[in-house]
């Protein structure tokens, strides 16, 4: 339906007014509806600033197929998001879901297996594979230049890279 407002000379898609925005930064942001989690994931990727935007400048996004596989490994997040502070790293589990899913019949059962997912993995070997891809990714020296300064290019990062794994169970994003 289009309806012209008095006080503009254009016609306007009134259709627009009941659409959820966010401004921000002189940004217009709309509300999107997904077919699948795949689209909304691509859709992420193109504009990682938004999670720039939520958590800071210091932000690494790793999809998690590349750390964890093998058969029967289900119900795992979709990424890892490292979010570097001056002198602490924190590690945040980001999940892509529709919210069409339904939150108790299909969200909160798959939050509640990320947890167990935990207990079954080997601590050691998974910050292993993320120091690995962030080597891949060429931001190893980043990294620690960040959390130890210059004169700790030389210090071990995978101890660090656990502790924050250690602490990630409850740092759950939905993005939906």
């Amino acid at each position: 339906m289009t309806g012209k407002i008095d006080s503009y000379p254009f016609s306007i898609n009134t259709r627009v007014f009941y659409t959820p925005v966010i401004l921000h930064n002189d940004k217009m942001y709309r509300y999107v509806d997904f077919s699948n989690e795949e689209d909304m994931r691509r859709v992420l990727m193109r504009f990682k600033g938004f999670l720039k935007m939520i958590f800071g400048g210091n932000t690494i996004y790793i999809p998690v197929e590349r750390l964890i596989e093998g058969k029967g490994v289900r119900g795992i997040p979709d990424a890892f998001l490292l979010i570097l502070n001056e002198d602490k790293l924190d590690i945040w589990l980001i999940e892509f879901e529709l919210i069409k899913h339904g939150v108790k019949s299909h969200i909160t059962p798959q939050i509640e297996r990320f947890n167990k997912i935990f207990d079954t993995l080997d601590p050691d070997k998974v910050s292993l594979k993320i120091y690995d891809e962030l080597n891949r990714m060429k931001k190893v020296r980043y990294i620690k230049e960040l959390l130890f300064g210059e004169r700790g290019i030389h210090r071990d990062l995978i101890p660090v890279i656990k502790d924050a794994l250690m602490r990630s169970r409850n740092n759950i994003l939905l993005i939906m």
